[in-house]
């Protein structure tokens, strides 16, 4: 399982590998010699890497994981590197945080669009419909706002990271 945390400004790609006896840990290529056991609450985490011990406390905030250590808090965002990937082509940040582009998050025929250019929108309102590998795959604004552009048109065969829909 390979997934992508940002903990403040940096990016970590982290890979799981499961083995037999044991899981492997790699964080930005490089492997961890890491072993943790949950501790009384499920929230509690005893943690060795690399032969240092740590002591933490994880809970899910928003979306997200606040990671309590040493007296500091740290904010978590991790996502599967897929679902991050698809995110970025269509036109949100790693933070959630959206772009004005909606892109096509695959290669597919655009089936139906659901909006016209100057109609207001909100936050996960249906834009348009695009068929990939046989399903159907909605996508919707990332955020509130006016329709500027429709950059496709129904029955259209798009590329992946095409520009589809521009939100003001």
């Amino acid at each position: 399982m390979r997934y992508i945390a940002k903990i403040n400004d940096h990016t970590f790609r982290v890979e799981l590998t499961d083995r037999p006896d044991r899981l492997d840990v790699s964080i930005d290529g490089t492997l961890i010699d890491a072993d943790w056991k949950w501790l009384g609450r499920d929230r509690d985490l005893s943690l060795i890497m690399n032969g240092r011990s740590y002591t933490i406390t994880i809970e899910p905030e928003n979306g997200q994981l606040l990671i309590y250590y040493g007296g500091e808090r740290f904010a978590c965002l991790v996502q599967d590197e897929r679902l991050a990937e698809l995110k970025r082509l269509a036109g949100e940040s790693e933070t959630g945080a959206t772009a004005a582009q909606i892109k096509a998050p695959m290669p597919g025929l655009i089936l139906r669009i659901l909006v016209k250019p100057g109609q207001e929108v909100a936050k996960g309102e249906r834009l348009l419909i695009i068929e990939a590998m046989k399903m159907e795959n909605e996508l919707k604004a990332p955020r509130a706002g006016v329709i500027k552009s429709i950059a496709c048109r129904a029955q259209e065969a798009v590329e992946q990271g095409k520009v589809l829909v521009v939100l003001e």
